[in-house]
């Protein structure tokens, strides 16, 4: 074989070889790398997740009224613990280790669920209202199949109570008057390893021409009331554990 011959073989193992490196690193490392990279947090949206009038991207999420019709609407309800983590779809594609589950017929150890989370430049963009999962304790999640349909994808039941930590203490950071995609600066980043849920009032000024907008944030009180009032009582029935909520200005 000629030493032309030989160099081009070589070149295109090394090139292919290469490919296949940048790939995988592309895959693992550059969505934490992102994340590491974070500015600034902002909820967007959040109170188009619920209610009559909702955004057609969240048709998805179901409306809840009671615990009991929240087990009823719920697919899959199970204890998971985050595993790892990247973006798809323009969401929060998360696999999770299934330590114990309660309903639904799972075929696997490990499922993914899209959290309504994403990252655009160096700002953290949380649709729903729920901050994103992270592998620090378990989580109690109730579910409804998603696409591709193989028992192993799934969405959030509801964006506010579709994944709830199983934690003593739940602190809860009240913000009040906050203007979605203005307030980038209100919610501090190190507030998401502070707190585990932001009970937010958004400002609707902006939003006085869409007279829908007030009922979709009343039902969107209302489902956080729900978790307020129930938090306990679904940690004693899910995670075997006593759990309180924990107000904080």
């Amino acid at each position: 074989m000629s030493k032309k011959i030989i160099v081009f073989v070589l070149t295109i193992v090394l090139t292919v070889a290469g490919s296949f490196y940048l790939k995988s690193r592309t895959v693992s490392t550059t969505f934490e790398e992102q994340y590491q990279n974070i500015k600034k947090v902002s909820f967007t949206m959040t109170f188009f997740n619920f209610g009559p009038f909702r955004a057609n991207e969240f048709d998805i999420y179901q409306d809840i009224e009671n615990i009991e019709e929240l087990e009823q609407k719920s697919q899959v309800i199970a204890r998971v613990h985050l595993v790892k983590r990247q973006q798809k779809y323009g969401t929060f594609y998360s696999t999770v280790k299934v330590l114990e589950s309660f309903k639904g017929d799972l075929k696997s150890k490990e499922i993914v669920i899209y959290e309504p989370i994403e990252i655009q430049m160096e700002d953290l963009m949380i649709s729903g209202a729920q901050k994103p999962m992270d592998d620090k304790q378990d989580y109690i999640v109730f579910l409804q199949t998603a696409i591709p349909e193989d028992n192993q994808h799934f969405n959030l039941i509801n964006s506010c109570l579709g994944v709830i930590p199983a934690k003593s203490e739940l602190h809860v950071k009240k913000v009040e008057d906050y203007k979605d995609y203005q307030d980038l600066d209100m919610i501090k980043l190190n507030d998401l390893d502070k707190y585990d849920f932001f009970d937010i009032t958004f400002d609707l000024s902006s939003h006085s021409d869409i007279e829908e907008v007030p009922i979709n944030h009343q039902v969107y009180d209302q489902t956080k009331q729900l978790l307020f009032d129930h938090y306990s009582q679904i940690l004693e029935k899910y995670a075997h554990m006593k759990g309180k909520v924990v107000f904080e200005s």
